[in-house]
C-alpha cells in the first residue's frame, strides 16, 4: 500500500490520521503520531488475518473500535494489506467506510 493511499485517506472528511499495514503485518507508512496507535493497527491486522482456526467466521473486511476520546479506530482490509484510520466520532461509519472503500480495491 503506497503513501498516496494515506494522502488520499487524509482528504476524506473526518479522518485525523491513517496508516498502511503491509502483508508482513507491520505498519509500512503512517502519519499517525502515536506509536501505540500504529501498534494497535498491527494487532487488529493480526486479528483480521485469515486463519484456519477462525475459518468459520469468514473473511474480515473491517474492524472498528470506539475510544473514550472523540475518535474511532478503523482497519479496512484489502487482500493481504490494510488501511488503519483514526477518525472523528461524529462522522457516520457507513459514510466514512464508503469513502474509504473507494480508495482500496477489494474491500
Amino acid at each position: 500500500m503506497k503513501d498516496t493511499v494515506i494522502e488520499e485517506a487524509m482528504r476524506v472528511r473526518g479522518v485525523r490520521g491513517a496508516a498502511a499495514v503491509g502483508a508482513s503485518g507491520k505498519v509500512s507508512a503512517s502519519n499517525v503520531d502515536a506509536a501505540e496507535l500504529n501498534e494497535f493497527f498491527e494487532l487488529l491486522f493480526r486479528v483480521a488475518s485469515p486463519s484456519d482456526r477462525y475459518s468459520a467466521v469468514g473473511a474480515v473486511k473491517r474492524i472498528m473500535v470506539r475510544t473514550d476520546e472523540a475518535e474511532v479506530l478503523s482497519l479496512l482490509v484489502a487482500g493481504k494489506e490494510a488501511l488503519g484510520v483514526v477518525s472523528e466520532k461524529w462522522r457516520p461509519m457507513a459514510e466514512l467506510c464508503a469513502d474509504l472503500k473507494a480508495l482500496l480495491p477489494g474491500v
